[in-house]
């Protein structure tokens, strides 16, 4: 890489992480494709800001969402270290997943 990095630079590192997102989830919540195309991005979003692991230990909020029930699912988010620690992005996230 050159510095500062180009915007093509950027646009491959960003390409590969969603990969390997994407490939995560694939991989542990096969039923995250089902959600609709904002939920998917929700989930997308805090599996990028999380990463796999601390995502699977939002077991009630990952288990609200499969089943359907996206109002708790957003309250799970919201109930939770991570929502304290970034504010504001946890509250439209919840929004997005309790109104997909």
């Amino acid at each position: 890489l050159t510095y500062p990095i180009s915007d093509e630079q950027v646009n491959l590192i960003l390409s590969a992480d969603l990969v390997s997102v994407f490939h995560d989830l694939d991989g542990n919540l096969g039923w995250w494709r089902t959600l609709s195309y904002p939920r998917q991005r929700v989930m997308a979003n805090l599996c990028f800001n999380l990463g796999i692991p601390r995502l699977l230990k939002f077991r009630r909020m990952l288990l609200a969402a499969e089943e359907g029930y996206f109002d708790q699912a957003a309250i799970e988010m919201l109930n939770s270290k991570w929502a304290r620690q970034v504010g504001d992005r946890a509250e439209r996230l919840a929004k997005i997943m309790r109104e997909g």
